[in-house]
């Protein structure tokens, strides 16, 4: 708004008028007003013009300002003549934003945000907008809202960063502020370039059924037994993990086989659990795959694989001592069997009988610790009889020396 003072006297007291006309234009049609304040011989006037955008051929205004007075039916007057000549001339906006120095550094799925100011110069009417280069920002889901201060036009940005696309991982974002005065208008640009990074660690895969092989490994079980393991997972990006487990070829429950997993952010951990069958048994073995997923851009599966296999009972080697000496040495003072022939399904220990060379029992015992001393008898030779529930049978001889 032009806004000036006017003031018209008569010195000799009379009434004063204030009038205003345009060269080649009415005043009143271009917005223009005149207020007036009469005295004693003045007028204080005040012209107030909220200037118009004119075309760029009508810059110049001329309004003529004339004081009026009258005496004895005679008329006297004064005229003034200001000129006002409408600049056009247009400074471009300024923006500005504390993102930092750029590029920016975000890994996918980190919230980059900062804000942007644009103020005018010329305290014209400013908007923003954003463009992604190379890209469009609404696909990426980057996102600008924008308030209205007086003559400050704020934004603040916001990206929840994805994972790139492939090739691509520097992100450029073009933010422009417009003003909108009479003339022609004018921009400013300023570009923030986000890089996005994307360190990815290899999650570790653990267990004591793989002990970090890579290759296919064989654990045997004696059917009837039970074989439970822990299955871990971590990750030092703290990514979210999810571990399974499946038979190839086959279904785990078929195999009296089980996993529970509990999966979860940047640790997972699962429990195997195989209940050796005595009656169904897989000629080659059973084959698991232990596979450990994590959730993110470049994801590094981990997987094992795990034989498993049940043992032949018949197999297992069994070569009990023939002799002892029970002479308080510590030294192999009595006869025992650690390595007895394993219990299994319907084969359990029964129990050990000892004779001497006349078919006398000397000892007896159902516990598989068992443990003789001899009982003080001569030294000699000895035989004895080992009997499972299923009827198998063990037979041999043991000699007492001093």
């Amino acid at each position: 708004m032009l806004q000036f003072a006017l003031l018209g006297t008569d010195a000799d007291q009379d009434t004063v008028s204030l009038a205003m006309q345009g060269q080649g234009f009415r005043p009143q049609d271009v917005g223009a007003q005149l207020s007036q304040n009469r005295a004693a011989g003045e007028n204080r006037g005040t012209f107030r013009w909220v200037v118009p955008c004119p075309s760029a051929s009508n810059l110049l205004y001329e309004f003529t300002f004339t004081a009026a007075s009258t005496a004895c039916d005679r008329a006297q007057t004064a005229s003034l003549t200001i000129p006002i000549r409408i600049d056009l001339s247009n400074k471009p906006p300024e923006i500005t934003a504390n993102a930092g120095t750029t590029p920016l550094r975000a890994q996918p799925g980190e919230l980059v945000s900062f804000d942007l100011r644009a103020t005018d110069p010329n305290n014209d009417l400013l908007s923003l907008s954003m463009a992604g280069i190379g890209f469009t920002a609404t696909s990426v889901a980057a996102e600008l809202t924008q308030t209205t201060t007086g003559n400050v036009q704020q934004g603040h940005f916001t990206w929840r960063v994805p994972c790139p696309q492939e090739g691509k991982s520097l992100y450029e974002f073009e933010f422009t502020a417009k003003d909108a005065p009479c003339g022609e208008p004018k921009t400013s640009i300023l570009r923030v370039a986000i890089q996005i990074v994307n360190p990815n660690s290899a999650p570790q895969l653990t267990s004591s059924l793989f002990a970090g092989s890579t290759t296919p490994l064989p654990l045997q079980q004696l059917p009837g037994s039970v074989l439970e393991a822990k299955i871990e997972g971590t990750d030092v990006d703290k990514n979210a993990l999810v571990l399974t487990a499946r038979g190839v070829g086959f279904e785990l429950a078929a195999a009296g086989m089980s996993f529970e997993p509990h999966n979860g952010q940047g640790r997972a951990t699962g429990i195997f659990r195989w209940n050796a069958s005595c009656t169904v048994t897989a000629p080659h073995g059973y084959e698991v795959l232990f596979e450990l997923q994590e959730t993110t851009c470049n994801p590094q599966p981990q997987r094992r694989t795990v034989r498993f296999e049940v043992q032949n009972p018949e197999a297992i080697a069994f070569t009990p001592p023939n002799i002892f000496t029970p002479n308080n040495d510590g030294l192999n003072d009595a006869f025992e069997l650690p390595d007895l022939p394993p219990d299994y399904c319907t084969q359990r220990f029964a129990g050990i009988k000892v004779f001497n060379r006349w078919g006398k029992q000397v000892y007896n015992s159902t516990q598989r610790d068992f443990r003789w001393d001899g009982s003080g008898l001569p030294g000699g030779v000895y035989f004895y009889l080992i009997e499972y529930s299923n009827q198998r049978q063990y037979k041999g001889y043991i000699t007492i020396a001093y």
